[in-house]
């Protein structure tokens, strides 16, 4: 009797652990199953978390990349970006790919950046951006207008 609860104690820890496992399996692949995004989804979530990353690298390669793919849906985080940065070159790569975006409230952001921001370099390239924009704003309506 006694080497059967011995063979039970050593044992029992050995069984939790392989319980907890199978449940930790079980409820991750459940998990998964209920999450039904798509790619492109998926790959805006993680733009987003590395947009508000703590590693300037990587929130650095997002911000471009936003902003080389002109993709719409985080046009809302890099505005915020734009306000939170503290580097010139970072606000003035947030400003360049909202920019590329086009999107109109992230233009008005960096239209405010222009006027007030405390650096002078950002300053500048904010304006110039923001100037850049309304010129091909106004392009666009009058190719718009020529097509009537």
């Amino acid at each position: 009797m006694k080497k059967m609860m011995n063979r039970m104690s050593v044992n029992q820890p050995m069984m939790v652990v392989s319980v907890l496992f199978a449940v930790v399996m079980i409820s991750s692949v459940y998990a998964q199953g209920q999450t039904k995004l798509t790619p492109r989804e998926a790959a805006v979530m993680n733009l987003v978390t590395a947009l508000n990353s703590d590693n300037e690298g990587l929130r650095k390669s997002a911000i471009y990349l936003a902003g080389k793919n002109k993709v719409k849906e985080v046009a809302d985080v890099l505005t915020e970006r734009l306000t939170k940065e503290k580097e010139a070159c970072m606000k003035i790569l947030v400003a360049l790919s909202l920019y590329n975006i086009g999107d109109e409230r992230g233009m008005n952001a960096v239209q405010r950046v222009a006027e007030k921001d405390s650096d002078l370099r950002v300053r500048r390239m904010c304006d110039a951006i923001f100037s850049e924009y309304l010129r091909d704003s106004q392009n666009n309506t009058a190719r718009l207008l020529e097509s009537f």
